[in-house]
């Protein structure tokens, strides 16, 4: 479901409900979910084990935190890619204490320190981002 535009999240969460159970890795890159009617799942995924969430910039720390705990798949997952997801250094905080077992990708959190010294030295000059 990678780079799908076009689904309800309706949709997402009744396709969920009906194969959640069997999935291993679930691929959302790029979606335009919210996971907005996360209180609608009624299937775990006790054996997904890949979540990628990368680009999904409309998730909120309280749904993916809720996600992750009403389908019980933090419990199982070995990796969730959060890259260019938006959620935020707090939220990765908060699944990293609550899942330490868990690889967690954020390209904000796990690049933290790299170039501090350029940075230093440019502090004079106008910085563009």
């Amino acid at each position: 479901m990678a780079w799908c535009y076009n689904f309800t999240e309706e949709g997402l969460i009744s396709l969920l409900n009906k194969v959640g159970v069997h999935l291993k890795k679930l691929d959302l890159k790029h979606s335009t979910t919210y996971l907005s009617q996360v209180d609608a799942l009624t299937a775990t995924f006790p054996k997904l084990k890949e979540l990628n969430l990368e680009g999904c910039k409309n998730i909120a720390k309280v749904r993916l935190l809720s996600f992750l705990s009403k389908t019980g798949c933090g419990n199982s997952l070995k990796t969730l890619n959060l890259n260019w997801s938006h959620v935020g250094e707090d939220c990765v905080t908060n699944v990293r204490a609550q899942y330490p077992n868990m690889t967690v990708k954020d390209n904000y959190v796990e690049v933290e320190g790299y170039g501090d010294e350029e940075e230093e030295e440019d502090e004079d000059e106008d910085n563009y981002y």
